[in-house]
């Protein structure tokens, strides 16, 4: 190939063509496209529409097609049909969906179709093609831009077809008869999750999470159950209420005006405090107290959680870089679909680099080994020999992997998140020298302590401290937990409560699907609308100098303390150098960004009425806390102080945290603008 057509700095010549090793570290490649046809979703996830597509058009009805989902948070599909005239209209239809239920099984469950998110252009309109008859992509989209936002638009409204909803006005379901209730659901669940009736109905204590609903199926499932009540439903009653049996007494004993998700708020505290008094039984029956602490100052062998989410990466980036650390193990998640060898654990990490932009040569090092894990399968997955293996070697665990979801309740976070660290805890105790146990806690554990100024200790024994989500929930836990073990059985746990990090300094890497990120981008960009946080007080730190505090902790913690020096204490990682929020709208403004700022209540309202924008996924969320009942809370929290002087006296590094300003920020917003 010739120089003068190469098309990177160093000579090479980039084809845009995707591969993968097939099997990993194999030597052998298939090619699976090309990057530009591949769609990245608003969750990040990513779709090789080529298939798909293949699919659709080997059904005798179909002529072109073309599936679309880029930063969307579903697929859809355009169907131009052959003008034979062959079949039926009913039959076309017919056709037309078994052909994309086809698709559907060979595609990851992130990427499959629903019904109602398939159109089928009209006999006059046509598909954009080239010479070759392949569907132009960038064409279609705008061609046809009316039609896709009004599907997404219908969608995540509510609005189904009018099949449907003569389907579900023959019903005649009648809320309170909790037969009926029951029987309806458990048909309409079994058609969205794609499985057979009785399995359902079998399964009705069972939450529909564990049967497969993510929580775009629940939007969908939301839609159908609102239709066929004829009333409007909380965006999170499906996750407040997961399984058959929690639906049916729901929905049966309230009047359609009282559906609401306020009252279930105390609840949850109380299942919040049962939980952690389970486990704090638990941990007096299955630990005695330590007689001996090892303390290391080189030597570390660490076993770190997380390793494929950003503060994750960063610390494995650090941790290979240490002189006192000899051994990392990261434990990567078994997943239920695809190969879980250590060689795709490991391309999880490196993806996980990429994506970050960090240093990829790293994880040559061969301090560094992948473990596909399951904390709740027996020997962690990792089979006995090696599970007794790593009890022996590892000195120091890092439990930073966790869910970041706000609508689950504690309940799922209990099953998901707790008793994977319980069975954690257990493999890192050892009644003479245990390991050193760090968990990653939450500032929203505290939040609602209505104070302001958080103190670095442990808080007071009340649900009620956390915020009213399962995930500070979760966190309000394992804090307690920790506590008593450090207190009781002088067994070193130690909590770092960490507020909300931003991307880091060097590239600007923040995932446009956290929090504030879509804030941002929804308001600042979509809306150009932000809403006005008055007096809060911005405490976000880039996540590299996170990184570099909690495992300067991990290492002088070792070295120098022991659990009497730690009772009662949390270092808290949030940058000690506050700004104000309209600090922050003044730095978006200096990246070029266009909006005006609004109250809060007005912002939200806009919102609800897009629901295509990036922000809209977390409307729950913002409702709940901000509007709920929780406004009190909200304001009290924006304004609080977590104190830090202990945890930088510790870590020089918090001190010297840098603050959003318009050169950080530009740098996130051109990171944004790079992604896909």
């Amino acid at each position: 190939m010739s120089p003068s057509i190469a098309n990177r700095v160093n000579g090479d010549f980039a084809t845009n063509d995707l591969f993968m090793e097939d099997p990993p570290g194999s030597g052998y490649w298939c090619h699976l496209g090309r990057i530009d046809d591949t769609l990245v979703m608003e969750n990040g996830e990513k779709t090789n529409p080529t298939p798909m597509e293949q699919a659709i058009r080997a059904s005798p009805v179909v002529k072109h097609c073309i599936v679309i989902g880029q930063n969307r948070p579903c697929t859809s599909v355009l169907v131009e049909l052959k003008d034979d005239g062959v079949y039926q209209q009913q039959d076309v239809k017919e056709l037309v969906h078994a052909a994309v239920a086809n698709a559907n099984k060979d595609a990851p469950n992130h990427s499959h179709i629903l019904p109602h998110m398939v159109y089928i252009l009209p006999s006059h309109q046509h598909l954009p093609v080239n010479a070759k008859g392949n569907v132009i992509r960038k064409e279609t989209m705008k061609q046809f831009h009316d039609v896709i936002e009004t599907m997404y638009d219908d969608f995540m409204q509510g609005t189904i077809s009018s099949l449907d909803v003569a389907q579900l006005s023959d019903a005649n379901i009648i809320s309170n008869d909790y037969q009926q209730l029951e029987s309806f659901l458990c048909t309409e669940i079994a058609g969205v999750l794609e499985k057979e009736v009785s399995f359902i109905a079998f399964n009705k204590d069972v939450s529909l999470f564990d049967l497969g609903l993510n929580s775009l199926l629940a939007i969908h499932l939301r839609n159908i159950i609102s239709k066929a009540l004829k009333v409007s439903i909380p965006s999170n009653f499906i996750y407040e209420h997961s399984s058959i049996r929690s639906l049916v007494h729901a929905l049966g004993r309230k009047e359609p005006s009282t559906i609401s998700s306020s009252d279930t708020t105390e609840q949850h505290y109380q299942e919040t405090q049962a939980l952690l008094e389970h486990y704090l039984a638990c941990a007096k029956r299955d630990f005695q107290k330590c007689t001996a602490i090892q303390q290391q100052h080189h030597g570390h062998v660490v076993l770190l959680t997380g390793a494929t989410g950003s503060l994750g990466s960063f610390m494995l980036c650090d941790l290979i870089q240490s002189s006192r650390v000899t051994k990392i193990y990261c434990s990567v998640r078994i997943t239920h679909c695809g190969s879980n060898t250590k060689a795709t654990a490991m391309n999880r990490i490196r993806q996980s680099f990429r994506d970050r932009m960090l240093d990829i040569s790293l994880l040559d090092h061969v301090k560094v080994e992948a473990l596909p894990t399951d904390f709740n399968a027996t020997y962690f997955g990792w089979g006995k020999a090696t599970y007794n293996q790593l009890r022996q070697e590892v000195t120091m665990v890092q439990a930073c992997g966790w869910l970041v979801d706000f609508n689950h309740p504690i309940t799922y976070f209990d099953k998901e998140c707790i008793q994977g660290l319980y069975n954690l805890l257990k493999f890192a105790y050892h009644p003479i020298h245990p390991m050193y146990v760090h968990t990653i806690s939450s500032i929203s554990a505290t939040a609602a302590m209505g104070v302001d100024h958080i103190p670095e200790t442990i808080s007071p024994q009340d649900p009620h401290v956390a915020l009213a989500m399962g995930y500070a929930q979760s966190k309000y836990i394992v804090e307690h937990l920790f506590d008593y073990l450090m207190r009781e059985k002088h067994f070193p746990c130690i909590v770092e409560r960490m507020g909300q990090l931003s991307g880091d300094t060097i590239h600007g890497a923040w995932s446009k699907s956290e929090n504030y990120p879509l804030m941002i981008i929804g308001g600042g960009e979509k809306l150009h609308m932000m809403p006005d946080l008055k007096d809060a007080v911005i405490d976000w730190l880039p996540v590299d100098y996170a990184s570099s505090c909690i495992v300067d902790i991990m290492l002088k913690t070792s070295a120098t303390y022991t659990p009497e020096d730690l009772v009662g204490r949390v270092f808290h990682i949030v940058n000690p150098n506050r700004v104000s929020w309209s600090h922050v709208l003044k730095a978006m403004h200096g990246c070029g960004m266009d909006f005006q700022i609004v109250e809060l209540e007005e912002w939200i309202m806009t919102l609800q009425k897009h629901q295509t924008n990036p922000a809209y996924r977390l409307l729950s969320f913002y409702q709940h806390v901000l509007l709920q009942g929780e406004k009190d809370a909200q304001k009290q929290w924006q304004k609080q102080i977590w104190e830090t002087k202990h945890t930088a006296g510790l870590t020089e590094m918090l001190n010297r945290a840098p603050v959003v300003d318009t050169r950080l920020m530009s740098k996130y917003y051109t990171f944004w603008k790079n992604q896909p």
